[in-house]
């Protein structure tokens, strides 16, 4: 984006060489539909001396309060530290800088991302005000939020989906390298779901999913990663496991949380699943090697279980 230099002229020159007089500009300036805020750069962190009516519509704050106030202070935190950072760097240069900040609303008591671009204004030679040019993106940041999200979670129960179980397992692998401990990968595939889907809608099997999903997140700790790959298949990572708590402990405990029976729908249902464990390093160190293992003893599982599986609508009971 091609930013404007300003240049002011204090010897009466404005007015005689653009036509405009300093008041006139004023004027344009209020006028304005874009906020506009003038820093002074005498003082070692610049204060806001000057802001348009637009400003202060957006952010609550009249021109006489926003100079009473350290908009610095007012603005510092984890998420502007380096845009606040570069935009000091900037002003002690006298060069243009364009950042993104989360500003305040003194209005809703709110914070918005907001566009600004800054430009010095030049006297004699020397930079001593800054003029800024705010734009709201809040709108455009949260798309993209919601973008960068639906990219990496499961629409349907909103947990982490395959792309970001890959990831956290690079974690893993990394931290289990570092510390010298083993990790579980755990594959987990709802028995006869479509039986559901069939007898009670798509509506229920899709609650039934989002309660075995958040089941499993309230019931695992906090590091582990639980997401849903697709379908009735849900994968869990757990972190820090040893060989002296075997896979087949990990299987019970996740077999006895999805198949608590629930209330789906005014029906009481109970599923049965199939879980099969990976574990690493012992499968190996890549995430496929690791999901094969555990999708070979998953779907071994499924047909030892096959024999005894059964539906019964009278008693919703899927098992």
């Amino acid at each position: 984006m091609e930013q404007a230099t300003f240049d002011i002229r204090v010897k009466g020159e404005m007015e005689g060489s653009a036509g405009l007089s300093p008041r006139l500009c004023q004027q344009i300036i209020e006028a304005s539909a874009a906020p506009i805020m003038v820093f002074a750069c005498d003082e070692r962190n610049p204060s806001v001396r000057f802001v348009n009516r637009a400003f202060s519509k957006r952010t609550g704050y009249a021109a006489e309060e926003i100079r009473r106030t350290d908009w610095w202070a007012v603005h510092a935190g984890k998420d502007n530290e380096r845009a606040l950072a570069h935009l000091q760097q900037a002003m002690r240069r006298g060069s243009e800088l364009q950042v993104e900040l989360r500003s305040y609303s003194k209005t809703d008591d709110s914070w918005f991302w907001s566009e600004l671009n800054m430009a010095p204004l030049t006297e004699d030679g020397g930079t001593r005000y800054y003029v800024g040019v705010m734009r709201d993106i809040n709108d455009e940041r949260n798309r993209l939020e919601e973008l960068a999200h639906n990219a990496f979670h499961d629409a349907l129960t909103g947990l982490p989906n395959r792309r970001l179980l890959i990831d956290h397992f690079g974690q893993a692998v990394e931290r289990a390298r570092r510390d010298a401990h083993e990790f579980s990968l755990a594959l987990i595939d709802l028995d006869d779901f479509k039986l559901v889907n069939d007898t009670f809608g798509h509506r229920a099997g899709d609650d039934l999913l989002r309660t075995v999903g958040s089941r499993l997140r309230r019931q695992l700790r906090a590091e582990d990663t639980v997401a849903r790959l697709g379908g009735d298949e849900f994968a869990v990572l757990i972190q820090s496991t040893h060989s002296d708590a075997p896979a087949q402990t990990l299987d019970a405990r996740l077999k006895a949380i999805v198949e608590q029976p629930m209330m789906i729908q005014g029906h009481r249902l109970a599923a049965s699943c199939s879980v099969g464990v990976g574990l690493c390093p012992v499968d190996g160190l890549e995430f496929e090697l690791v999901f094969d293992h555990a999708d070979r003893r998953m779907y071994a599982q499924k047909g030892e279980n096959r024999p005894r599986r059964r539906y019964d609508a009278s008693s919703s009971r899927c098992s």
